[in-house]
Order: structure tokens, then C-alpha cells, then sequence
């Protein structure tokens, strides 16, 4: 944006006008970081528009407040900007507001009011709501485990042309109670036309389940499936298009969801049926916590530096959800780390993501609490998880995780009162066909990931020392790509409201 026009959205927003205030606080935060004139500004105007009723101001104004995770009040102001959002309709604020409750960030935790949140989201036809519920229902938060209705609401996600629901579908369909082989495969078939991660892998397994008669049969369906995604889409953009009334109709894009897919759709194992209503049926005393309490068994790998790992902590389908969250997220270091003290825009050559809390979910809220369980430890103290992702010929090169006098000095002044990180926790989502390996450098332990895998080292000795035979790399890719989500241990609670 040039200044001119900068100018103009400036004289706009002082006249008033709440999209010009909202789009000139977008623009200055864009263009700006914490602390600097432009971004006081930029929040400025975003406080603006919110207070005169604009309820995307009041929606970015909560993702705002939840990046500021050492602040004390900074949760309960998202909480309350998601709030005010949500009493407009805004989906994603429904959503943001029930993680708030699912985590207990703002508000007293409540995993019944988070369900009913997601399950609001998917009334109002908003597909990501169908997956929350999806997962909610398969893992037992805020109701009781229930396969059958989560198989559904993954179907629903589907028939919205969502390629998460193709692919959670597909899965579901592959074996247990109801499996439909031929479903799973051409379902899989439409999630890889789209590129979900590892829908490539999920076809070629269901393929080889099938004979030449089922193969025809599931490419028939694939078919079906395609033509209704392409019709559904278009008739929605055309109603975007003409801004159409019924839009805004609570349940109309779910009727039309319905009626397009059971219409296109002729086969029995995915005939679509409305589901029945969930809020009536959730818990509160139904936590986050409940299936992560299980505690994986521990593979002990060296005792200095200490090293253990949990073999398959994920799943195939949550690793596949974690990196398409990441996918459109992902860049260079140098673009996506502002901590420049830490060095890893030097170090790492590949490309990373964060999941602050905008960019997390139900799924990535759940896998920190069986992080937290396996560790016994407060979720308080886990750092927000970041996604890193090496293709051929990058590396990570040596480093220690630990932080030195100098960052831990500069985080305190910035008011993190998280101190040492205590431990990292990593997560293959995706092994490399060849090189990529951990290399401890001090002791010569080589670790060699598989997807599914979490890795753990302790940064500091019982003391409470820094340990400097943790110093580590990861090797070079030699073939194929290395996908790792991780994050840090740290000594205290690192979110200001729940210290």
C-alpha cells in the first residue's frame, strides 16, 4: 500500500467508517510488531471498529489478545472480544469461543459449552465445526465416545467439499463396524485430487483392498462424489456472488449440503442424514484430558543427555489434520521467527509454522494435553507447537534448546515468567525416506523417526543446569521430506492467566 492510499484509509477511518478502521488497523499490524508506533496504532483502530459494532474487528481484536499469552488479562479479553463476535454469527469467533472454554483461557472451563459451540458453528455451515464435533465425539470431550455419530459428521464435512471430511471419511470407512471399502477408497480418491496430506497413502491402502470389480465400482463413485463437490461450489459462489438472503439463514447451506449430496450421491454406506442435537448430551466433567490421560509407554534412549521416545503418540489421521492446518502457514525462518536471538533463521534452513491460539484447534489443544499427560506435567508450561518441514538437502545444524542468560534475560523484560525450557517434545508427522536423523553430537546417538513418533530430550540436568551434551542436529534429507511438530517444556506456567 502506498502512502496516498494509506492516507486516504486513514482519513476514512477518522470519519467513522468501521471497514475503514478495521482495514486500516489490518494494514498497520500487517506492517508493524508489538511495541512498535504503527502496531499501537493498528490496534487502535481495530479497538475502534469493535466498539462501533463491526464484528470482524471485534473477532481480529480477539486474535490479538490471544497471541499475548504472558499477559495476565490478554485471554480474558479475547475471550470477551470472541464473545461479542459470536452474538453477530461470526463462525470462526464461535469456534475461537469454544476453544476458550475447552481450554478454560477467559472463561471457566467448560468442555459442554465448547461442544456446543462447535456444534453451533455447524448449523450456521461452517464445515470445520462438523470436524470439532467429529473428533469431540470419537475422543470423548464434552460427551460420551460415540463412532457411529463422529462417522457422520465427518460425511457431513464432506458433503460441504471439505477436503479434511473426504479424507476423516474415507478412514472411517475402511474398517470396523459399517466399513464400506468401496466408499473408503473413492473417498480417499477425491481427498488426494484435492492434495490432503497423505491421501495418496490412505488410496493406495484401500485400493489394494478391493478386486477389479470394486475398483470399478469405487472409480464410479468417485465420480459421483467430484461431480457434487464441483456443484456444490458453484452454486454457493453464484449465491456469494448475487450476495443471496438465504445466506444468512441459519441451517440453509446445510440443507443444501444435504439435498445435493444425497441427490448426486447414490450409494447406500454414505447416504446423509441429519444429525441429532449433541449440546442436550455433553458433559462438562467430560475434559480434554480424558483420553490423553493414558499414559504411552516410554522407550529409553540415553540417560546423558537424557533422551526417550513414545512410539506411535499419533495417529495417521491426526498427523494428516496437523499438516494441512500448518500447510498454507508454512515459510522461511526468516519470515516466521521474530525471536532473533534464538538464531534459528541461521541454524534452520527448511520452512516453519506456529499454532498460536488463531491457528489451533481442538485437535492441536488435545495433542497438547497428551503431551502433557505423558510428561506429567501442567499444559500451562508447554510452549504453542510449531511445525517444521525439511526437503532434500536441509538441515537444522547443531544447537542446543536451552536458553542462555541472554534470551532468558530478554524474555523476562517482555514479561515471560516461563524461565528454562526444562525438556523439548517432538513429533514426526512425517520421516524422510533417507538422512534427516537426530544426531546428539556430544554422545553420537543417532535417532532414526518414524511418523507417529515423539522424541523427547531433557535441556537441563536435575540441578536445574543447562546441559550441554544435548547439543544436537538434524542431519541433512537425503530423500524424501522430514515433517516434525514440536515444542518446549518450560519451568513455569507461560500463560499469564492461568500462572
Amino acid at each position: 500500500m502506498t502512502d496516498a492510499e494509506l492516507a486516504r484509509l486513514r482519513q476514512a477511518a477518522t470519519t467513522g467508517h468501521p471497514d475503514a478502521m478495521l482495514a486500516l488497523g489490518q494494514r498497520l499490524l500487517s506492517a508493524s510488531r508489538l511495541g512498535e508506533t504503527l502496531y499501537a496504532e493498528g490496534e487502535h483502530w481495530l479497538e475502534r471498529a469493535a466498539e462501533a459494532g463491526h464484528p470482524l474487528a471485534a473477532l481480529a481484536l480477539g486474535d490479538l489478545h490471544s497471541q499475548r499469552l504472558i499477559d495476565p488479562e490478554s485471554l480474558t479479553r479475547a475471550a470477551d472480544c470472541y464473545e461479542k463476535a459470536a452474538a453477530f454469527g461470526v463462525p470462526q469467533a464461535i469456534d475461537h469461543l469454544g476453544d476458550c472454554f475447552l481450554l478454560g483461557w477467559g472463561r471457566s472451563e467448560d468442555p459442554a459449552q465448547a461442544l456446543a459451540c462447535y456444534e453451533r458453528t455447524a448449523l450456521l455451515g461452517y464445515p470445520v465445526g462438523y470436524g470439532h464435533l467429529a473428533f469431540c465425539l470419537e475422543h470423548g470431550i464434552g460427551i460420551e465416545p460415540d463412532l457411529a455419530l463422529a462417522r457422520s459428521a465427518k460425511l457431513w464435512q464432506a458433503a460441504f467439499a471439505y477436503p479434511r471430511g473426504y479424507f476423516a471419511s474415507a478412514r472411517a470407512l475402511r474398517e470396523g463396524p459399517g466399513a464400506d471399502p468401496v466408499a473408503a477408497y473413492a473417498l480417499a480418491l477425491e481427498a488426494e485430487r484435492l492434495g490432503y496430506p497423505l491421501a495418496h497413502d490412505l488410496a493406495e491402502a484401500a485400493r489394494w483392498a478391493l478386486d477389479p470389480a470394486g475398483q470399478k465400482s469405487a472409480d464410479e463413485l468417485f465420480h459421483a462424489i467430484d461431480a457434487q463437490h464441483l456443484i456444490f461450489e458453484k452454486e454457493v459462489s453464484a449465491l456469494e456472488a448475487r450476495q443471496a438472503p438465504e445466506l444468512s439463514r441459519p441451517g440453509f447451506l446445510n440443507e443444501l449440503a444435504l439435498r445435493h449430496w444425497n441427490h448426486t450421491i447414490a450409494h447406500p454406506g454414505l447416504r446423509l442424514e441429519p444429525l441429532p442435537a449433541l449440546a442436550p448430551r455433553a458433559l462438562s466433567s467430560l475434559r480434554l484430558t480424558r483420553e490423553a490421560g493414558t499414559k504411552p509407554v516410554a522407550r529409553e534412549h540415553s540417560l546423558r543427555p537424557h533422551v526417550w521416545a513414545y512410539p506411535g503418540f499419533l495417529d495417521f489421521e491426526t498427523i494428516a489434520h496437523v499438516m494441512e492446518l500448518v500447510w498454507h502457514e508454512l515459510g522461511p525462518t526468516e519470515q516466521k521467527i521474530a525471536d532473533t536471538l534464538s538464531r534459528e533463521h541461521q541454524a534452520f534452513d527448511g520452512e516453519v509454522a506456529t499454532l498460536l491460539f488463531p491457528h489451533a484447534d481442538v485437535v492441536i489443544h488435545w495433542i497438547a494435553a497428551k503431551t502433557a499427560s505423558a510428561l506429567s506435567i501442567p499444559r500451562a508450561t508447554i510452549e504453542p507447537f510449531s511445525v517444521l518441514r525439511y526437503r532434500a538437502g536441509h538441515r537444522y545444524a547443531p544447537h542446543v534448546d536451552y536458553l542462555d542468560a541472554a534470551r532468558l534475560a530478554e524474555y523476562e523484560r517482555g514479561g515471560d515468567r516461563g524461565g528454562q525450557r526444562l525438556s523439548t517434545f517432538l513429533i514426526y508427522l512425517r520421516a524422510p525416506d533417507q538422512g534427516g536423523e537426530t544426531l546428539y553430537l556430544e554422545t553420537g546417538l543417532k535417532i532414526r523417526g518414524t511418523s507417529g513418533l515423539a522424541l523427547v530430550h531433557d535441556n537441563t540436568l536435575p540441578s536445574g543446569e543447562p546441559d550441554p551434551t544435548t547439543r544436537h542436529e538434524g542431519s541433512p534429507i537425503i530423500a524424501g521430506e522430514k515433517w516434525l511438530l514440536r515444542t518446549a517444556i518450560r519451568e513455569h506456567p507461560l500463560y499469564g492467566a492461568t500462572a
